[in-house]
């Protein structure tokens, strides 16, 4: 089968939601000729009243295109799932590949006795290496380098013009800024590990908050290691500055309405971190099915991924040892972040059972930078978490730091933080003695 108007009308039924699904889509991929101008009359609807339209605010006008106007009644009869929109396009795609195959196969076969083999090779070629999945997703991209320059000019004027532009997605922690060369890019992976009760968690989500809170980018946390209210809470301890156990308790006592304040201005801020709780098995695969159907609900992927913790999760491909198993994890999650062009940060135990099977000298190959967290009973009592430099691909390898790391606030990062937030007796010991902290509610 070349064609499938019923897809077709799913893609657009998804569009009624969202007509930003439909910006990127080519006309070529919609075989009714109605489809394919519904589409544009959609956008341009979207982009003279900002609403998508109904049949009936489509037929007020005197101009009614009665064609169209039976199309969209069509469209909105049909029953799609938007979570599944980059699906319908992938299957859209095909069609289209195999329509433009046939065409091909055709114009060859009239054209055999009149041109070389070798011409109509070539032209073969050409058109089938210019087909592209509009969502761009894992496609292999192909052209000579000379290709772009008009475009890279273009591109390193708008840099020029804003520099902040082109700067790595920062930690918010400038240990890890300062080693990275400027933050997190795309296309990477970044990998901690550590032994149990090392605050792999809390630096996890410490991230992703870090990210959402201050620079408003699009954070999705997978966790396998907390359910989601577990994990909400303990944000709410990081952004709030009370204790942990006070909030899951209710022992706040005169804090109360500090607690209540922090939560209304969260309804306020409206921080993009988006929490994906995966109870069960989780797999590479289901990671990219989570990405699509942010996609699908938001209309862009998010700009990166942080996982707590890769340690919980299995390849998606078949191996026979724990050595196997974190090398291909390891490996598919870096072709993840390629692949959708995001940056993923996640976390291993250090030791499974007694064997040290994590971190393998294969596991370095699949990551931009690696650290250790290193912590015990002293380092818990000073608040401070070791954290080492093991492998870093543009950067110095072997630097460390004590990050600030009081667990009952669930905050893990710099020492300059606004200490004046940061709970009672809650310091580091230092040359000039212990540091004590006062926690106040103005």
């Amino acid at each position: 089968m070349l064609y499938d108007t019923e897809l077709e009308k799913k893609v657009l039924a998804c569009g009624l939601h969202n007509a930003s699904y439909l910006q990127k889509l080519p006309d070529a991929f919609f075989t009714d000729s109605r489809f394919s101008r519904l589409r544009h009359a959609i956008l341009d609807f979207v982009a003279e009243y900002s609403v998508v339209p109904t049949s009936e605010t489509f037929s007020t006008g005197p101009d009614t295109d009665s064609i169209l106007l039976g199309a969209l009644i069509e469209i909105e009869q049909t029953t799609a799932d938007i979570s599944q929109f980059p699906v319908y396009v992938r299957y859209l795609y095909d069609l289209h590949c195999k329509r433009v195959l046939y065409n091909e196969i055709n114009r060859c076969t009239q054209a055999i006795e009149t041109k070389s083999g070798s011409e109509l090779t070539q032209g073969v070629i050409a058109k089938l290496v210019s087909l592209h999945n509009p969502l761009n997703i894992g496609e292999v991209t192909r052209g000579f380098h000379y290709e772009r320059a008009a475009e890279r000019w273009q591109e390193y004027l708008a840099i020029e013009a804003n520099p902040d532009s082109q700067r790595g997605t920062s930690f918010g922690i400038k240990f890890f800024d300062k080693v990275t060369g400027g933050g997190l890019r795309p296309g990477w992976s970044v990998a901690f590990r550590g032994e149990t009760k090392s605050g792999k968690s809390r630096l996890l989500f410490n991230i992703s908050y870090n990210i959402a809170r201050y620079q408003k980018r699009f954070v999705m946390h997978v966790t396998r290691e907390m359910t989601r209210k577990w994990l909400e809470w303990c944000i709410d301890s990081r952004d709030s500055r009370l204790e942990f156990t006070d909030i899951v308790q209710g022992k706040l006592g005169g804090d109360k309405d500090l607690y209540g304040e922090v939560l209304k201005r969260q309804l306020v801020r409206l921080d993009p971190l988006y929490i994906v709780d995966i109870p069960t098995t989780c797999t590479v695969r289901d990671i990219a099915s989570e990405l699509d159907l942010a996609y699908s609900q938001f209309g862009q992927y998010p700009d990166g991924v942080v996982i707590d913790y890769a340690g919980l999760m299995n390849p998606d491909q078949a191996f026979q040892s724990q050595y196997e198993r974190y090398n291909f994890l390891s490996q598919e999650l870096h072709e993840l972040a390629h692949q959708y062009n995001i940056w993923i940060v996640t976390a291993y135990q250090s030791s499974i059972t007694g064997e040290h099977t994590a971190f393998s000298s294969h596991i370095k190959d699949h990551v931009e930078v690696m650290f250790e967290l290193v912590t015990d009973e002293a380092r818990r009592q000073a608040n401070t978490l070791l954290v080492r430099v093991e492998s870093n691909r543009y950067g110095p390898g072997d630097e460390e730091e004590e990050l600030f790391a009081p667990f009952a606030l669930n905050y893990v990062g710099d020492w300059d933080v606004d200490i004046s937030l940061l709970g009672e007796n809650i310091g580091r010991s230092t040359e000039q003695g212990p540091r004590l902290l006062q926690r106040t509610t103005t």
